[in-house]
């Protein structure tokens, strides 16, 4: 931390009139509590009509009996393990929507949505390939991915994120580069590998000799681009809070890191041995330097568009 310290002080990484900022900080010090938030900002992207108790309570009942649907399998079948691991990435990423704020937990909807109709496909392919048997746990778990997309469009309908929301994301994480952290610069870097080489995570993943698993679950794998790296980014974003950002990177990292004793052949037998270290790797990297560096984007004022009309952040 005090190597770091001497060169903060002294050279910053330009690129035009745009800066980056980069030095440690502690992450219940003084100035790591969140800036101030524009108003009219915040208002663009918060919920005209934040979901009420019982409908959150009815959601996140949904969300428990379909994952309990979905985890119900056999593991003495080394195949039921690969894709039962394949599930915790959701589940585990999943987690930052219960902690979001109440007038933005609707940015969790498309990603609800979009994950229903990859395991929807997951499934199906699956079942075509022979790679598992027609019966009727397959068919209860594309009944209950089929009931959470039609949930989650009902939910876009009535709660958000609207047209209006979406259009003001960029400005929003414009501000969180700014303000906040540039942190999620390394997530859309992430995404962007994994959208070309979806195939390479597979190899990072042992899948127990049925090679007719590695089509569904590549095409899987290249929807995570969405659904697990731009979900974290968003909902993390949506935090406005660099301590619970890092919170949820840091949960992130223990739970894929808890795995490694329960199922360590998945990790130790793939031809890219121990490759999947390059998750935890990234969840945690990221998870610290949320919480103990000051990174951002520093840009003058007069060419920044965002408003100076503020409320008080939390920390």
């Amino acid at each position: 931390l005090n190597f770091l310290r001497r060169i903060s002080r002294t050279q910053c990484f330009s690129a035009a009139s745009m800066t980056l900022v980069f030095r440690p900080r502690l992450p219940f010090s003084k100035d790591a509590r969140a800036p101030k938030v524009p108003e009219d900002l915040l208002e663009e992207v918060s919920d005209k009509k934040v979901m009420p108790t019982w409908a959150v309570c009815g959601m996140f009942l949904l969300e428990l009996g379909v994952w309990v649907g979905l985890y119900w399998r056999d593991y003495t079948v080394g195949t039921n393990i690969a894709i039962a691991h394949y599930y915790s990435f959701q589940t585990i990423t999943d987690l930052s929507a219960l902690r979001a704020p109440a007038q933005r937990r609707s940015w969790w909807n498309p990603f609800r949505a979009i994950v229903a109709l990859s395991f929807i496909f997951l499934d199906v392919s699956l079942l075509i390939n022979g790679a598992e048997d027609f019966g009727l746990l397959p068919a209860v778990r594309l009944g209950l991915c089929v009931l959470r997309l039609a949930h989650a469009l009902l939910c876009i309908k009535f709660y958000g994120p609207s047209q209006s929301q979406m259009m003001a994301l960029p400005k929003f994480l414009r501000w969180h580069l700014q303000q906040v952290s540039a942190v999620p610069l390394l997530l859309v870097a992430w995404a962007a590998v994994g959208w070309f080489c979806p195939y390479v995570f597979i190899l990072m993943h042992y899948n127990y000799g049925e090679v007719r698993l590695d089509g569904p679950l590549t095409a899987l794998q290249d929807t995570y681009v969405v659904t697990v790296v731009l979900k974290s980014l968003v909902l993390d974003v949506m935090f406005a809070s660099r301590v619970q950002a890092g919170i949820s990177e840091l949960t992130a990292c223990i739970l894929f890191s808890g795995q490694y004793p329960l199922i360590f052949e998945t990790y130790w037998l793939p031809p890219l041995k121990m490759g999947h270290l390059l998750a935890e790797v990234m969840f945690g990297g990221i998870a610290l330097l949320y919480l103990f560096f000051d990174v951002r984007l520093d840009v003058p004022a007069e060419t920044s568009p965002i408003s100076t009309k503020v409320v008080d952040g939390t920390p």
